[in-house]
């Protein structure tokens, strides 16, 4: 059972929580997103609402998103209500569900009303205008459009969604459902998963060191103690844990010591020592940190601990690496949507650990204008220097800066939380052209093109 909190403007049906629900249902919490309302022709006073929403699996990334229909009748009683989900961004687990549910509707005050819309409507303005993927071929003549999100690259039915970010506009592809197209594609969830890596962790970290030069140069067993006592980690950095180089690892082979986490609990515990013990202790010492990059969720989990206890040591015990590094001067400075406004955390406390590495929810346009912002002004925001200029610059592979370590296998790259691609064999090009993306499991890209071009 839920009960929702709306207010209507311009024929928006906005949650007063647009954002990650727990719940106390054991499999599933809940994303409410703006909906439509609109008057019924020849039934005066009787109302249509379109509610979008998505299913998120506890503990996990995946989401599945569907729309509730019903009618709001000018007596205050309502229609019983059609919910469908029809599509999913979740490489394990896919499935259509449909059903009637009775609903309930009651006009009343909502707390912060004027809030709330003030910050739907900001965030509309600071969208990008949007266009057809197909209108490419039109501005730009001589490009191929049916390259983008091309068959041979994903198949159709796999599909959530693709676009590209040129010159101010965000060129977008529809929202594909088993059902047709999604009518509200704007308001889709998709999940991060390693896209947090990037955006979590590395512009978590860059901004850490804006407000505190040299935080990167910390030691991770000066703010975590599970490492601490392992003897092992005296000499490794908070860079060498967002670089996933901490010396540490099982074998160096792509994905073993990943998959070996996923074998050992460490996604499934919902327990924040228990994380911590597996990150801390689950892999041995086998080199000196900063030479050889292993993938894992588990240092990136690790490195979000320690900045958390940094951050409370600057600002006291109710600091919050999401909120007051991310949320606040960045998210919410960019326009993006309150889907951003929480993430995924071990426990069920609001100030819990947060997951760091994986756990985000966004929105399509969330995601442009991050990456507009990415390949943008070097980390500024309406002139303000909000990430650590150079940190980021090595990050996206920019003139003088990048390198990084070998990464899994050639020709990739990572540095500062995001990954890079050397495309010279692929493109042609006459020396090395290194482009830095992010990667997220089940198949989520983003790349950031040096010309100012992105794609995801």
């Amino acid at each position: 059972e839920i009960s929702i909190d709306f207010v209507t403007s311009r024929g928006h049906l906005i949650p007063a929580k647009r954002h990650l629900v727990l719940t106390g249902n054991p499999h599933w919490d809940l994303i409410m997103t703006t909906g439509r309302v609109w008057s019924l022709p020849g039934r005066q006073g009787d109302l249509r609402a379109v509610l979008p929403f998505a299913l998120v699996e506890k503990n996990a990334n995946c989401v599945h998103n569907g729309l509730i229909v019903l009618d709001i009748l000018g007596d205050g009683s309502t229609s019983p209500a059609f919910w469908q989900v029809a599509s999913e961004t979740c490489a394990y687990f896919q499935f259509d569900a449909w059903g009637l549910m009775e609903a309930g509707f009651e006009a009343a005050d909502v707390e912060n009303a004027a809030t709330i819309v003030e910050r739907h409507e900001r965030e509309l303005a600071s969208r990008l205008p949007i266009r057809a993927i197909q209108d490419l071929a039109r501005d730009f003549p001589g490009i191929d459009a049916s390259a983008f999100g091309a068959a041979g690259d994903v198949d159709p039915e796999d599909m959530t969604l693709f676009g590209l970010t040129v010159e101010g506009h965000h060129y977008a592809s529809e929202c594909g459902t088993r059902a047709g197209p999604m009518p509200l594609c704007d308001e889709l969830v998709i999940p991060s998963y390693s896209f947090a890596k990037s955006m979590f962790a590395g512009l978590g970290m860059m901004r850490l060191e804006q407000l505190h030069p040299g935080a990167m140069d910390a030691l991770v067993v000066d703010y975590v103690p599970a490492c601490a006592e392992q003897g092992s980690w005296n000499d490794v950095t908070f860079a060498d844990a967002l670089n996933m180089a901490t010396g540490h690892y099982g074998s160096a082979a792509p994905d073993a010591d990943e998959d070996a986490s996923v074998d050992q609990e460490f996604f499934v515990t919902t327990s924040h020592a228990r994380k911590l013990a597996l990150a801390c202790g689950q892999f041995p010492r086998r080199t000196a940190p900063g030479k050889t990059f292993v993938y894992h969720t588990s240092d990136t989990y690790l490195l979000g601990t320690a900045m958390q206890a940094f951050l409370r040591a600057k600002k006291g015990a109710e600091a919050d690496i999401y909120r007051d590094l991310l949320v606040e001067p960045l998210w919410r400075r960019l326009g993006l949507s309150q889907v951003l406004d929480e993430t995924r955390r071990s426990g069920p406390s609001a100030d819990s650990q947060p997951f760091t590495g994986w756990g985000l929810f966004m929105q399509r346009g969330d995601l442009a204008k991050l990456l507009v912002f990415l390949g943008g002004a070097d980390g500024e925001i309406n002139g303000e220097q909000v990430v650590a200029k150079r940190s980021l610059r090595q990050a996206l592979q920019k003139e003088g800066e990048g390198d990084g370590l070998p990464a899994a296998e050639a020709p990739l790259f990572y540095r500062n939380g995001f990954w890079a691609f050397d495309i010279q064999a692929y493109g042609g090009c006459d020396s090395p052209t290194r482009i830095p993306f992010m990667s997220g499991f089940g198949g989520l890209v983003a790349a950031i093109i040096p010309n100012g071009v992105t794609y995801y």
